[in-house]
């Protein structure tokens, strides 16, 4: 096997692991516990975000895409259409498609309603009558529930696209 291939293959399952790891966390995990606590966890998100977080998550989600594409360009022998109608490469495209459609949620639809809950959580630090108050509760948790299920649809994409890649060569 060439170098390159095995480095692609490497970064592939690495990236990847991080990545389905990290969404699986912040959904099962790391989200409910922040809901749970409720204002006293913005110190722990704000930690996360200096940390750069959910860029590195991100990160990891773009490098398993690009190397995932070049492991199947190299399996395909250039994307040969016949690749794609035998059984393996038919259900590593379902795999794929999920992968690229949970990246696709994660920047149009969680990135977004994580900014909201972020914005609306410093904003209600500022909020001093009951009415705003009450307002910028309901705004919290309705951009929670966007963020929620968002996440819990990348999650359920990205499980799909572990499943598929781990079956694929035995169909």
């Amino acid at each position: 096997m060439h170098a390159l291939t095995i480095f692609a293959r490497f970064v592939h399952v690495g990236a990847g692991g991080y990545w389905v790891g990290a969404v699986l966390f912040i959904n099962a995990f790391l989200g409910p516990s922040i809901e749970a606590i409720g204002p006293e966890s913005r110190g722990l998100v704000r930690e996360l975000m200096r940390r750069r977080y959910f860029e590195m998550t991100m990160l990891m989600a773009t490098l398993t895409i690009l190397s995932g594409l070049y492991l199947v360009w190299l399996d395909s022998d250039g994307f040969r259409a016949a690749w794609f109608g035998t059984r393996f490469g038919f259900t590593l495209t379902i795999g794929m498609a999920a992968t690229v459609l949970a990246f696709v949620v994660a920047i149009v639809a969680v990135r977004p309603a994580l900014a909201r809950v972020m914005a609306i959580g410093q904003q209600m630090t500022d909020v001093t009558s009951r009415g705003e108050r009450h307002e910028a509760v309901g705004a919290l948790e309705a951009a929670r529930a966007r963020l929620s299920a968002a996440g819990a649809f990348a999650a359920l994409l990205l499980v799909l696209a572990v499943a598929t890649m781990a079956v694929a060569r035995y169909l």
